[in-house]
């Protein structure tokens, strides 16, 4: 079956992409290995399977996001959000780099073993 993606792209002049809005239900067992996804917003997606491996995803924000046996291993998660996302797991998160520089809920973060946010 032939996925749909409606996306809205803005190219830096060096051509790397800075944003992307993705607009669809599921993208279930898609393939982002190595991608560069860089202010991408997965908002409410199914993302069951999908592998994440070696992804740059600084600044992505996963909102509302199923994450069901999703391959996060050597992504970058640099300021990316994960709020009320699920089936999320403490080791997903782990496998990955910079994990303990990502945005969680608090309680995600007691799971992972992180400190309380600073009062801002």
């Amino acid at each position: 079956m032939q996925r749909q993606i409606q996306a809205i792209a803005v190219k830096a002049e060096t051509g790397v992409l800075l944003r992307l809005l993705v607009i669809l239900k599921s993208l279930c067992d898609a393939n982002f290995i190595n991608a560069v996804l860089t202010y991408a917003q997965f908002d409410g997606v199914n993302l069951n399977g999908v592998n994440f491996s070696g992804a740059y995803l600084n600044s992505v924000g996963f909102i509302d996001t199923n994450f069901k046996g999703a391959n996060l291993s050597d992504a970058d998660l640099s300021d990316t959000y994960f709020i009320g996302v699920k089936n999320l797991t403490p080791e997903q998160v782990k496998s990955a780099k910079n994990w303990d520089k990502a945005i969680y809920t608090e309680d995600f973060r007691a799971k992972l073993g992180l400190p309380p946010e600073p009062a801002k």
